[in-house]
């Protein structure tokens, strides 16, 4: 199924939410981008990320740690903002 389906197919608020990381994760840097996908996404081992990205396991490592560090800095208030206000819509 293409992505843009699947955004297609989640409820309104769980479209709102996968747009929000989506763009959360293209503002990180293209090797963070990388590390993230290739060992959370594909369910690579450290030990292959870095054999994959030819840089060493510690950089795979302090790289994913660093990328979702800033993920969570940035999408705390976007998606606090939003379990908010459902639940005070009717």
């Amino acid at each position: 199924m293409p992505r843009q389906a699947r955004v297609e197919a989640a409820d309104p608020g769980q479209r709102d939410e996968l747009l929000t990381v989506r763009a959360a994760i293209r503002r990180l840097p293209a090797w963070q981008r990388a590390v993230l996908i290739l060992r959370y996404h594909q369910d690579l081992p450290e030990r292959e990320v870095a054999r994959l990205l030819r840089i060493p396991v510690g950089t795979v490592k302090s790289s994913a740690n660093r990328a979702l560090t800033r993920l969570r800095r940035d999408l705390r208030a976007p998606l606090a903002d939003r379990a908010d206000s459902r639940r005070t819509s009717p």
